[in-house]
């Protein structure tokens, strides 16, 4: 963000939403040099910024995924000199010390950061020739993905790479990659610029005149690090996010048991007349349309999830000091903003809280993502990100037009899209001159499936227009189904007669079903899912282990599991075997437990039980449902 002219500040009156930030601000101690950035001390030994450390160990469980990578593709029309193209990517490195870091691991397994001196950037040359002029530019984008996509060494180095494909006659691509350790999304304007500005020195014979920079990364690392005065912030957010529960949508697929980085996206539109109906209620209430769509996006993933408290992220560039903005680096901080939804509420009382909630969570935006989760303590879940499952960003920035000035090629440029996703959902909403919200839903598609997706962005839409329409009405009239879709719910999903295969057995259809979808979700319990493959997978373990118990027909089962996924898996085990269950309900006094299975007389008692909890009296063998399926009878199979 850039500092806006004094005289702007003087004659445009503040809206009430930014005066209230800006007087938050003003009532902060005054700043006396302390939180300024300056050089770090010649002596001080180098550091990683709290963000760098955080993708260092990701990259350690994720190692060359092209998750963390942060690719640009620069579009030239004209006379392109690969040279002096080359040299001008050597003078943006010496320039951008961050381009020109690695960090090895030190005796101690931890990352430590190493600066390597100005040198040759590596630059890769393809050549695409095809008669279509279109299909060449597609073949270049695609090598240019590829090249991106290929992995980073963040030990041995080096995090900043190009490649240049010429694919017609004065047709060029320059593909540039840094890894995320060293560069991030706003980090693209400046490196362009840097880039462009470099090579036309170059082509004119000299190096590039350009303003030495206050800082660099290194300086800035040095600085987070020893800034006193965060407590009360990382007070602020501790008390905020403490206990937030993670955000669990249904999905088409069980979560696998690692984070998975593949996405794909999907792309609609917000028309204008209802973008600008989003602005007219953002101003009623004295918000802005950041805040608006992002409470209209909790209610979206409220309404899927069924959950009524959980966290969104959300970045912030992190670069409220002037000396950062000509940097390339990795300052993007994460915002975990944390809702709360009642559903007797109105959408105009969770947009005043949600309005709230941003002002505060800017008030506080210096205190690092990665510190925070460090301080919470946040358990170590391999399967998905710490603290928010979900992003949601508002792009109103406009980049620079680099090719509007100087001489040479014609330049456009744009980011590549390499189809990955660090979160389960991320939903990006551009607002355009034209008065359109173009949105972008991206996705793991370990997780959905494209019609899917789909649906939200339909939801999306038809919960603007119903917000803008009935603010004030409670939160749970908000229906996020078409006609359409309800007509199917409630008269075909939910019609109740249906024919029954009476030929077949329970355990034999659900079988069927396992081999048509293994890979889809049948049981969500908790948080846990588990898919018709891995659930027929338990209940035939199961069923072996019975009948080496002697389970077969008219032998009754008696079950003793709390409710979850092993009641299941044990009801279809127990059938499997050819036996029958007898349910046991743990809210009954012990001696009516004890009643039934002496009168059912059943041989087996199955529990989830730990060893040496107290069961109730049976006679027959017990059979520890988590026990191991070769345990000797004496081990897991009697007592």
């Amino acid at each position: 963000m850039s500092a806006a002219p004094e005289s702007a500040a003087r004659e445009v009156p503040l809206s009430a939403t930014k005066q209230a930030l800006l007087e938050r601000l003003l009532r902060q101690p005054a700043d006396t040099g302390v939180g300024r950035i300056g050089r770090a001390p010649a002596d001080a030994p180098r550091s990683l910024s709290y963000a760098q450390e955080r993708l260092w160990f990701a990259d350690q469980f994720a190692t060359g995924s092209a998750a963390y990578h942060v690719p640009v593709a620069v579009w030239l029309d004209g006379e392109v000199d690969p040279a002096a193209l080359g040299d001008a990517l050597g003078d943006v490195a010496a320039r951008q010390e961050s381009l020109r870091m690695r960090f090895p691991a030190g005796d101690d397994g931890q990352p430590t950061v190493v600066v390597d001196p100005p040198g040759p950037v590596p630059l890769s040359r393809a050549t695409v020739t095809a008669d279509d002029p279109d299909g060449a530019r597609r073949q270049a984008g695609q090598l240019a993905r590829e090249h991106a996509a290929d992995p980073f060494d963040l030990g041995t180095g080096p995090l900043f790479r190009a490649l240049l494909v010429e694919y017609g006659p004065r047709r060029w691509l320059l593909s540039v990659q840094a890894h995320h350790i060293v560069s991030d999304g706003w980090s693209i304007d400046v490196l362009v610029g840097d880039v462009l500005t470099a090579y036309r020195a170059r082509r004119a014979g000299a190096a590039p005149d350009w303003p030495a920079l206050p800082v660099g990364y290194g300086d800035y690392a040095h600085w987070q690090r020893h800034r006193p005065g965060t407590d009360r912030g990382l007070a602020y957010w501790t008390g905020q996010l403490a206990g937030v529960p993670a955000l669990d949508l249904p999905t088409d697929r069980p979560r696998p048991p690692t984070q998975r980085f593949d996405g794909a996206t999907h792309r609609f539109e917000v028309d204008a007349p209802l973008a600008a109906a989003v602005t007219a209620l953002a101003r009623r209430h004295d918000a802005t349309v950041y805040m608006t769509l992002l409470a209209a996006y909790q209610v979206l993933l409220a309404g899927h999830s069924d959950q009524r408290d959980f966290a969104v992220g959300s970045p912030v560039a992190g670069r409220g000091h002037p000396e950062l903005e000509p940097l390339v680096g990795m300052f993007v901080n994460m915002l975990a903003l944390r809702a709360r939804l009642d559903p007797d509420e109105p959408f105009s009382a969770l947009l005043t809280r949600t309005r709230q909630l941003v002002l505060d969570g800017l008030t506080h935006q210096d205190v690092q993502f990665e510190h925070l989760v460090s301080e919470l303590d946040v358990p170590r879940d391999v399967s998905r990100s710490p603290l928010f499952q979900v992003t949601f960003a508002l792009q109103n920035y406009q980049f620079r037009d680099h090719g509007a000035a100087g001489a040479g090629p014609a330049v456009s440029w744009e980011v590549l899209d390499l189809s990955t996703t660090r979160f389960d959902l991320e939903l990006l909403v551009v607002q355009t001159r034209t008065g359109e919200l173009w949105c972008e839903f991206t996705y793991n598609t370990a997780l959905f499936d494209a019609p899917t997706v789909a649906r939200f962005g339909d939801r999306f839409t038809r919960l603007l227009r119903t917000v803008v329409d009935r603010a004030d009405d409670p939160l749970r009239t908000v229906d996020l189904l078409t006609a359409a879709e309800r007509a199917e719910v409630l008269d075909t999903w939910g019609a109740r007669a249906a024919r029954f295969p009476v030929e077949r057995s329970l355990h034999s259809l659900f079988e069927e079903q396992a081999a048509c979808r293994p890979d889809a979700v049948a049981l969500t319990y908790d948080g846990q899912q588990v898919s018709y493959a891995e659930l027929n997978r338990r209940a035939d373990r199961l069923a072996e282990r019975l009948r080496r118990l002697g389970v077969g027909p008219d032998t009754l089962v008696a079950l003793h599991l709390r409710p979850g996924p092993g009641t299941v898996t044990a009801i279809l085990g127990v059938l499997k075997a050819g036996g029958a269950y007898v349910p046991l309900n743990l809210a009954y006094p012990r001696e009516r437990l004890e009643f039934i299975l002496a009168d059912t007389g059943a041989p087996v008692l199955v529990t989830d039980a730990a060893p040496g909890d107290d069961l109730p009296t049976h006679s027959g063998r017990v059979l520890r449902l988590d026990a191991p399926d070769d345990d000797p009878p004496g081990v897991g199979g009697q007592v």
